[in-house]
């Protein structure tokens, strides 16, 4: 259903959520001239996805859209991931002179690999003369069709003879078309594998499972003296911050009801701009949030002073415990009646011009610190600062006091 498909395409769904598991070979190559006559060691990296089915109708994202995450998201990632693990074990700065000359290296090789790609890219390669046959082979069948159609006219009837050329046009134009989509997506794949291999000074071959789209492999040359890197992990790290399609701030989106039936959508995180965008499937006044801070970020005050109201009822609420509404009301006007949300802990009594009471609450020698070094003063007039000095709290029958004249007997006899 809609709702149902909104649920899949904004939640956040990640490369990690994709991946089966992860398979890295490392090994060391000798000196050849394809790598500048140096030793190099050798990552190749296996990503073994599930199949596009799977994922396609459980997530809706196609092949192409995960193929595309790894090229702008996941390579850039998993390299800087990388470059900061080696500066990390050798105790260096970002730029430093060592990695100036993998810089280097690695440049002068992508220069290299690049020009190799530009001269064998004029040349058509085993797919394009695949092509390029089917196309030839379709349009020798279109030639021929009025020959076979004379030779069969004293066999066939005129309108079995145009059928079946109908047919056979509609065949050979469904294989060029066919052919020349074939064409398009290995030009697409091509341009995919050249601007990564480009992008990037360390990877020197990418491949992606285009039938079926459940792997992708990456091979990445560095120095043999490179330090020992814990691949799987690095890659186990980046997968998670490679997102396909979100909402920020919302991490998971799913259907749900009412008490009167009425379909609902609940998320995990808070994003009420980015659920506005939404509003011809969703009711942007009836949004509501349990998070106070957003709500007073988006809405105000008064909108956070009524949903104070309502948590709090509805925390009670729970055990059956009925509140006097006066009494929520005064919570929730001391929380927000400094325009702001006043939390009920050692952060929302810093604002308290009582150094006793916030000392009585916690964190005792920081506010005696701070008290001290800005010269406060107390006029004990919080409960807990007069009791803190041992005098009678002024509330209740302490707020007053009874005089009673003593007269001596002997004066009264």
């Amino acid at each position: 259903s809609q709702l149902q498909s909104f649920c899949q395409d904004t939640s956040r769904l990640t490369l990690a959520q994709l991946i089966d598991n992860v398979q890295v070979t490392e090994r060391l190559i000798s000196k050849s001239a394809a790598t500048n006559q140096k030793r190099h060691k050798v990552f190749a990296i296996r990503l073994n996805l599930f199949r596009e089915d799977e994922y396609l109708s459980e997530y809706g994202v196609s092949a192409e859209s995960v193929e595309a995450v790894i090229e702008s998201q996941f390579v850039k990632k998993l390299e800087t991931a990388i470059l900061r693990d080696l500066r990390r074990v050798d105790g260096e700065d970002v730029e430093n002179s060592d990695n100036e000359g993998l810089d280097g290296d690695a440049s002068a090789e992508k220069s290299s690999k690049r020009s190799k790609q530009q001269a064998s890219y004029e040349e058509p390669d085993s797919d394009d003369e695949e092509v390029i046959k089917a196309a030839d082979k379709a349009q020798k069948e279109l030639d021929g069709e009025d020959s076979d159609v004379d030779s069969d006219e004293s066999a066939d009837s005129e309108d079995e003879v145009e059928d079946e050329a109908d047919k056979r046009k509609r065949q050979a134009r469904e294989q060029k078309q066919a052919a020349v989509r074939e064409k398009k997506n290995a030009e697409t794949r091509r341009d995919r594998e050249e601007r990564i291999l480009a992008k990037s000074p360390y990877v020197k071959k990418y491949s992606f499972d285009t039938e079926q789209g459940s792997w992708c492999e990456i091979e990445m040359h560095f120095p043999a003296d490179t330090k020992k890197l814990l691949m799987v992990n690095l890659v186990s790290a980046v997968a998670p911050t490679c997102v396909l399609h979100e909402i920020k701030g919302i991490d998971r989106v799913f259907m749900s009801e009412d008490e009167k039936g009425t379909p609902q959508i609940a998320t995990e995180g808070v994003n009420l701009k980015g659920i506005w965008e939404y509003a011809d499937l969703i009711d942007v006044n009836s949004i509501y949030s349990n998070d106070i801070g957003a709500i007073l970020r988006t809405y105000g005050v008064e909108a956070a002073r009524m949903a104070i109201i309502q948590e709090i009822s509805g925390v009670f609420g729970a055990y059956g415990i009925d509140v006097d509404r006066r009494h929520l009301t005064l919570i929730a006007d001391y929380m927000t009646f400094e325009s702001g949300f006043k939390p009920f802990n050692r952060m929302g009594i810093e604002s308290s011009t009582s150094p006793f009471l916030k000392m009585s609450f916690e964190r005792t020698c920081h506010f005696l610190t701070q008290a001290t070094l800005h010269g406060d003063f107390d006029g004990l007039e919080s409960p807990s600062a007069r009791i803190v000095m041992g005098k009678v709290v002024e509330g209740g029958t302490g707020s007053f006091d009874v005089m009673q004249p003593l007269v001596p007997e002997s004066n009264a006899a």
